[in-house]
């Protein structure tokens, strides 16, 4: 499966990813691969945070929510040596070419990168061992929002992604940009029939270890009834990706 299509800069993103997320839902126990690219894509190699050429950090962004649909699905993610994971100049095959030099520099855009993909890694170990599927999901067109639940052996968790250019739910006490401001608009989203009322906030694709120009408060989720449904308001940064577990 290729993320790149549903990133695509045509209208439709979230139409896009539920037809994603269908095939996922309708995975067989096959064994399948999860990547961000093939091969011969190289546009969104080495996606790096803080990238000046991109004032938005829209393709950083979008390359950590790929990272995070991919570590929180039921297939096997790809970390292709294609993407150039990590690495200063793409990947050859003279091993003089492989520098790995900021691994000794935390404060490295590279190092961060690593650490959100490290972080992802032993979010699936702890949260998504075992069988995993992907039972169902919402959706919100017009807001570029979608929410995915997700069943493991031992935990039910939920996967919100924002696929637009807008915040949501940022009010006094969420998370506040260095640089930059956009609007925020309080957004509701429809949750899952649950045990408990209270999903507790497991990972962040914006937070300050990934890049400084994000705070640390990414807070947990209480739902309550609204209008008939169940209902919790996620703060999400434009392009951005959350996990959050039923406790």
């Amino acid at each position: 499966m290729l993320l790149d299509e549903v990133f695509d800069e045509t209208p439709g993103r979230v139409t896009r990813l539920q037809k994603l997320v269908i095939a996922v839902m309708k995975m067989d126990e096959t064994p399948t691969f999860f990547c961000w690219e093939s091969r011969d894509i190289a546009g969104h190699r080495h996606c790096q945070r803080n990238d000046t050429s991109d004032p938005a950090y829209q393709l950083p962004r979008e390359h950590a929510i790929a990272l995070t649909l991919m570590m929180a699905s039921p297939a096997a993610p790809c970390l292709f040596m294609g993407s150039e994971f990590f690495t200063a100049v793409p990947f050859d095959d003279s091993l003089q070419r492989l520098k790995f030099d900021f691994m000794t520099d935390e404060e490295s855009r590279d190092y961060r990168h690593f650490l959100l993909t490290s972080d992802l890694i032993s979010m699936r170990k702890k949260y998504l061992g075992g069988s995993v599927r992907w039972e169902d999901a919402w959706k919100n067109e017009a807001a570029g929002v979608m929410r995915i639940t997700i069943r493991s052996s031992e935990y039910y968790l939920v996967l919100v992604v924002n696929l637009s250019g807008q915040d949501y739910n940022r009010g006094e006490r969420s998370w506040r940009e260095v640089i930059g401001s956009v609007g925020s608009t309080r957004l509701p989203v429809v949750m899952p029939k649950s045990s408990s009322e209270i999903w507790e906030s497991v990972f962040s694709s914006e937070q300050t270890q990934y890049d400084v120009m994000f705070g640390e408060d990414v807070g947990d989720l209480s739902v309550r009834d609204e209008g008939g449904e169940t209902v919790a308001f996620p703060m999400l940064h434009r392009w951005s990706a959350r996990l959050f577990v039923n406790v």
